[in-house]
């Protein structure tokens, strides 16, 4: 069950719980809010951890960077979203390289640092 507060001008928030079959188990609950920072860049605060989280869309896919903001809050994740109708597609595996390259311009990922200069040019966007 997931539950989507309406944005107030740039932030926004977010509750999900997770039902088990063994409803001995209380339920999982967690809790995030979101803040636009620029186009593709959000902070988000998930149980109490900051993270910056970079989102790109590349034709049919998108992908995401989320890295914490102090190495204490939290673990990065990166991943693609792919539409199922899309999956077999040849162009998709050169689409998520190109996520990748263009996600590798904007933030280092070894650091979570955004790079003081550009790092690369991507799509012809020195980023």
């Amino acid at each position: 069950e997931a539950t989507f507060h309406a944005p107030q001008h740039n932030k926004g928030n977010a509750s999900f719980t997770a039902y088990f079959r063994d409803e001995s188990k209380a339920p999982f609950q967690t809790f995030s809010s979101f803040e636009e920072v620029g186009c593709g860049h959000l902070h988000q605060t998930h149980d109490g951890e900051h993270f910056n989280v970079y989102i790109l869309l590349v034709d049919k896919i998108g992908c995401f960077y989320r890295c914490p903001i102090a190495p204490t809050e939290g673990i990065g994740s990166a991943g693609a979203i792919v539409p199922i109708h899309h999956q077999n597609d040849l162009d998709v595996k050169a689409q998520l390289l190109t996520c990748k390259l263009a996600l590798a311009a904007l933030i280092d990922v070894d650091t979570c640092a955004a790079p003081t200069v550009p790092r690369l040019n991507v799509l012809g966007i020195g980023l």
